[in-house]
């Protein structure tokens, strides 16, 4: 890819701040100059009723879903041991499964929706039923595959995700100045609250930026708004050791 006039490739990193920490680090390192502009919000809910009145059921559940580690961490207060099979989105989600809940689980080998869909476990689960837990942005692709192989499947929303309060205007403006080359997304939810911001004011600019994935799906939904193959990349999965990898091999 062209760089900047500095031939330093600078990165607009997305994440939310305490996720954000670790994988600006590690660019750091490499020597990318790293900008961190949170595109969400994790928030936790009002009270806990919701969570208690689902975890009190979770003798029926044959398998529970983890979609990140903030939704271990979020029922983890509640949480009971369980005889269900407990199925983590990645390692990290994995990690704070074994750590806060004493726990054991199983991940899949590609860390997304996909690949937890293709799981041996997930193939054959005609009247099982699942429990998914989450954020309030629904994974309907999660849920309706599962629900389509005949399982029965419920979802219990432990957290909430939210804009962070900006100046689109100042905040473009400064991204502008600070010459970024790269815009690393890591949700769907991510990349719809960068567009929302950012396409109504220069829609060119932004689509001209290259922009870095962790899912086919997330991949996909750039290329509808309007990001072409050329300027858009795939990263093996949502890992900082992944996102470095591909940023190294593809961006030099």
């Amino acid at each position: 890819m062209k760089l900047n006039n500095t031939n330093r490739l600078v990165v607009l990193n997305t994440r939310p701040q305490k996720q954000a920490r670790t994988l600006s680090e590690a660019l750091k390192k490499i020597g990318v100059t790293v900008i961190e502009q949170p595109t969400l919000e994790i928030c936790p809910l009002s009270n806990s009723t919701s969570i208690q009145k689902t975890l009190s059921k979770l003798p029926q559940y044959h398998f529970v879903i983890f979609i990140s580690s903030h939704a271990v961490n979020a029922v983890a207060p509640h949480w009971q041991p369980s005889s269900a099979t407990l199925i983590a989105v990645g390692p990290t989600t994995l990690a704070t499964i074994q750590e806060t809940l004493s726990a054991t689980a199983i991940a899949p080998s590609t860390y997304s929706s996909q690949g937890m869909l293709s799981m041996t476990e997930l193939q054959h689960i005609n009247q099982q039923h699942i429990l998914i837990i989450g954020s309030d942005y629904k994974n309907a692709e999660l849920t309706h595959t599962l629900q389509s192989r005949g399982a029965t499947v419920d979802t219990l929303v432990s957290y909430r995700v939210a804009a962070p309060t900006i100046k689109p205007h100042f905040a473009l403006k400064q991204l502008k100045r600070s010459n970024v080359d790269l815009i690393i997304i890591t949700s769907q939810a991510s990349l719809r609250q960068l567009t929302d911001w950012f396409m109504p004011l220069d829609a060119n600019w932004l689509l001209s930026r290259h922009l870095l994935t962790i899912s086919e799906n997330i991949y996909r939904a750039a290329l509808d708004q309007g990001w072409t193959n050329k300027n858009t990349s795939l990263s093996e999965n949502a890992t900082t050791n992944a996102i470095v990898k591909t940023i190294r091999s593809c961006y030099h």
